[in-house]
């Protein structure tokens, strides 16, 4: 037997031995999920109950269905959310991390978040700002969000720099009336019982396996924001660095008071840009990386996909690999009723799994109205999720 026959010989038995270990199931997966929960207080749509306590049991039961390897979530905004959803899956995810985790070496401990805190907001500094929107009618009926945010900005800037980024963030995610942020975010200085804390940028990433050094950044980490964006980033045992992220969404306002008073942005879509190309200066050269998230970009994928941003979504596919889903993951209202506020007909994929140096195996749409809803009428969120599988094999 030459040498040629021992080489073709080996490469044969090779394959059949993959194939028949695949076959059989033996080859293992690991399963990233990447959901917006929309957990907070103000409506999703007008006119539409918001069921945050309720949407947050069925999405905590939705977790445990899809049995995820790692999960990250995005608009997990309160802290008792965060606890709740870490507590009631740790026998599944024994590690987890978010802004209000303390920092440790396997993904950080998750202090008690239900009792005696801190308010987000003094009492004295939200009251001057209070007094000012009131006196300069910022919230008046007849102005759009644009127009409140132009009139803050030109009559009140001065008192929304002394709010804290918990106070801002917590009027941000809990607004409904001036009543509920006094209720939900203002105290007296003293800290008080089920007084909620605040996970500004809203992550929350879950895992079944160690995660290693992992921590937060901000991606404009020296300004205020009524929206915090950044990312969770840790190292992992299988896929490598994990990062998770929410990146700027573009709408057609700009309510970022500091960073357009300093002249970073004058837009969301430079924004959004910025932050993009932050994740490719820091992670474009790893070999073994998942990047998940809500990345508000997407290209048409499917014949009735509207594009979001397509050169933003190009920018990041030119680092990273993607394989988007075939459907929408933000929809429209005949879809999913909590986007009906939205202007036009939306249909668009922007929740993706980024990665390298990965074999996809499949990458599905889940938690969708159609198999996952409350009370036979309401979606869990406004968002859909995407589940990827990659092969270790």
């Amino acid at each position: 037997m030459n040498i040629t026959t021992c080489i073709g010989l080996f490469v044969i038995i090779s394959l059949k031995c993959f194939h028949a270990h695949a076959q059989f199931g033996q080859c293992p997966v690991r399963k990233v999920l990447t959901y917006n929960t929309a957990l907070l207080d103000q409506p999703l749509s007008s006119g539409l109950p918001n069921n945050r306590l309720p949407r947050r049991e069925a999405i905590i039961n939705e977790l445990r269905r899809l049995d995820a390897d790692v999960a990250c979530l995005q608009e997990v905004w309160i802290g008792q959310d965060v606890e709740r959803i870490v507590s009631e899956l740790s026998d599944m995810y024994s590690f987890s991390y978010s802004k209000l985790h303390i920092p440790g070496t396997l993904g950080g401990h998750l202090p008690d978040q239900s009792g005696p805190s801190m308010p987000p907001c003094d009492r004295y500094t939200a009251t001057q700002f209070q007094r000012c929107v009131q006196r300069n009618r910022c919230m008046r009926r007849s102005y759009d969000n644009a127009r409140t945010y132009s009139c803050i900005n030109h009559h009140c800037f001065l008192q929304y720099k002394l709010l804290s980024q918990n106070c801002v963030s917590c009027m941000a995610s809990s607004w409904q009336n001036i009543q509920t942020v006094v209720q939900k975010c203002v105290g007296v200085g003293l800290p008080g019982i089920n007084m909620r804390t605040i996970n500004t940028p809203g992550l929350l990433l879950l895992s079944k396996r160690p995660l290693i050094n992992a921590k937060y950044s901000d991606f404009h980490p020296y300004t205020k924001e009524l929206i915090e964006r950044g990312y969770i980033e840790a190292e992992t045992e299988d896929l490598g660095k994990f990062v998770c992220t929410h990146t700027t969404h573009n709408i057609p306002y700009y309510p970022e008071m500091e960073l357009s008073r300093i002249g970073a942005f004058s837009t969301f879509t430079e924004q959004g840009r910025s932050e993009r190309i932050e994740l490719i200066q820091k992670f474009g050269h790893k070999n073994r990386l998942v990047l998940a998230g809500d990345f508000n970009v997407g290209d048409a994928f499917g014949p009735v996909i509207n594009k979001d941003l397509p050169q933003e979504f190009n920018l990041l596919a030119k680092y990273f690999n993607v394989m988007p889903v075939k459907e929408c993951t933000f929809c429209w209202p005949h879809v999913n009723i909590y986007t009906k506020s939205v202007e036009g007909k939306v249909q668009t994929i922007i929740d993706h799994v980024f990665h390298k140096g990965h074999k996809v195996v499949d990458m599905s749409r889940v938690i969708k109205p159609t198999d996952a809803d409350l009370y036979g009428t309401f979606p869990l969120s406004d968002h859909n999720g995407v589940m990827a599988t990659f092969s270790l094999c």
